[in-house]
């Protein structure tokens, strides 16, 4: 290759020549650096030469120092036993050929292992420093103006072919990642044995993968389940890629009052957006709302993304129903006495008291039937008005009051039956009342012809008048054929009285009969 290397030989020729005029025998070549000296001949005649041979490896040293220098001395015996003696030196120049080669290489470390290289994870590099050239170069450095440190070297100084490892860490950018690579040079930089400077640099291009994704995720809270208590939606939108996104808009079919903070994601970067939608008594009776929120933006290199979260909101179907029953007696003849036979009519309220609609509403009554109803069909809140009517009898009036009760029933979207009562006490009020109608006839008006006396005796109240008994002044001989009447019965009792002659003078004769029980 041009240049003396350690391990290479070097290959020396001596020339040796008989400069006297008696022949020299017993010639030996002696030189310190080489062992393998080599000549063709032992002795030599007066004006001859031989050519002898040796070969020496340099050491590093030897090669560092630009010249190998040495030596050899040729020794012989003249005629006389007499030595001969002479030495020739020789320096060899080794030119020095310093070289340098640096290899780098950069491989993405994605410290949170989630597959995508993200801002601030790193680039580690590896740097290798060759010593390509035939002398030791000192004083090594490696630079790096890309890396906010320099980087470290396992060795400072490098014999030929010997090699240091050097790293050295980047903090990805976002400009990094839009780029979708990063390239820097990496110089280094030594002495060669004189101190003459000796430098190499090496490239790198590392790619960095440019991944472009949007998340969505949505949850809904609410205070209540019904058509007028909103649904309150978060809406987390995520970049999960490392290229930023711009333009980001949410669009959801059921709400009009998406908002977010920003239309911009950098990589990794997420923010909460809100909605609100007031559920339909659809979607109440159902027991759950389904919608879905998408995302849309741009990345950086102009490519449209989209990405969609959907949520199930599970309300609590609260069925219930109400029931308010009222009782009003009904004085048919309008004579103030509730009679039996006459009635009490009663009113039912029926109300949608929970948050579903109800269907097949309807009212059962033990006492009366059938209770008629306007609507069978409740939306939450509203109420249907419910009547019967019920015939009195002669127990309630003794008893005093009419007390029942009735169930309101309807049934809920999953035809599960709700039930709900209420009892109404309505008063009928005892009225005992008797009526008495009281006349007279006679066929003469004399002290000797009795006057007589129908009385008849009513029993105009509403319960049973018994131990009816007559009181009169004048008559001693009153009788009734009985002495309890019913309720609207009658009866006629008698009594005579024969005047007094001071009555007859009078002209008239007045009593009263008094009646009680």
């Amino acid at each position: 290759d041009g240049r003396i290397e350690v391990d290479e030989k070097v290959d020396y020729t001596i020339v040796v020549t008989n400069q006297g005029n008696v022949v020299i025998d017993g010639i030996t070549i002696d030189d310190p650096l080489t062992s393998d000296e080599a000549c063709p001949q032992t002795s030599l005649a007066p004006g001859k030469q031989m050519v002898c041979t040796a070969t020496y490896t340099p050491t590093q040293e030897q090669v560092d120092s630009g010249t190998l220098e040495n030596t050899a001395t040729v020794s012989g015996f003249d005629p006389n036993g007499d030595p001969v003696e002479k030495s020739g030196t020789f320096a060899f120049p080794i030119p020095g050929a310093p070289g340098l080669d640096v290899l780098k290489r950069g491989h993405d470390v994605d410290s949170d292992g989630d597959g995508i290289m993200e801002v601030g994870e790193f680039i580690d590099y590896d740097i290798r420093v060759t010593n390509t050239g035939n002398v030791t170069v000192s004083g090594l450095t490696v630079t790096d103006s890309l890396l906010a440190t320099p980087p470290v070297c396992d060795l400072t100084e490098l014999s030929p072919g010997q090699f240091t490892d050097c790293t050295g860490r980047y903090t990805i950018t976002e400009a990094d990642i839009v780029a979708g690579s990063v390239t820097n040079t990496a110089s280094a930089s030594g002495v060669d044995p004189f101190g003459d400077p000796i430098g190499a640099s090496g490239d790198a291009k590392t790619d960095i993968p440019q991944i472009s994704r949007l998340t969505v995720t949505k949850t809904g809270v609410a205070t209540a389940f019904n058509p007028s208590t909103p649904i309150e939606y978060t809406i987390v939108v995520t970049n999960t890629g490392n290229l930023p996104i711009t333009g980001i808009q949410l669009n959801d079919p059921r709400t009009l009052d998406e908002t977010c903070p920003k239309d911009s994601l950098a990589g990794g970067e997420q923010m909460v957006c809100s909605a609100s939608y007031v559920p339909t008594q659809d979607e109440v009776d159902a027991g759950t709302v389904d919608n879905t929120a998408t995302a849309t933006g741009t990345d950086s290199n102009g490519r449209n993304q989209s990405a969609s979260g959907s949520y199930t909101f599970t309300g609590t179907k609260e069925p219930a129903i109400d029931v308010v029953k009222t009782g009003a007696t009904n004085d048919v003849d309008g004579d103030g006495i509730v009679e039996a036979g006459e009635f009490i009519d009663y009113s039912f309220t029926v109300t949608n008291s929970g948050n579903v609609t109800l269907t097949d509403v309807a009212v059962s009554d033990p006492l009366v039937d059938p209770v008629v109803c306007t609507e069978s069909r409740l939306l939450p809140g509203l109420s249907t008005s419910c009547s019967a009517r019920y015939t009195i009898v002669q127990a309630d009036i003794l008893l005093g009051t009419v007390t029942n009760g009735a169930v309101a029933s309807g049934k809920d979207p999953s035809l599960d039956v709700i039930r709900s009562g209420d009892f109404a006490v309505t008063e009928v009020t005892a009225v005992p009342r008797l009526r008495v109608v009281k006349s007279a006839s006679a066929t003469a008006f004399n002290t000797s012809t009795p006057v007589e006396y129908s009385i008849v005796v009513s029993n105009i109240g509403n319960v049973e008048v018994t131990g009816i008994s007559i009181d009169d002044s004048l008559t001693s001989d009153e009788s009734c054929p009985a002495d309890v009447l019913a309720p609207g019965e009658q009866m006629i009792c008698t009594a005579t009285h024969t005047p007094t002659q001071a009555e007859v003078d009078s002209g008239t004769l007045s009593n009263t009969a008094t009646i009680s029980g």
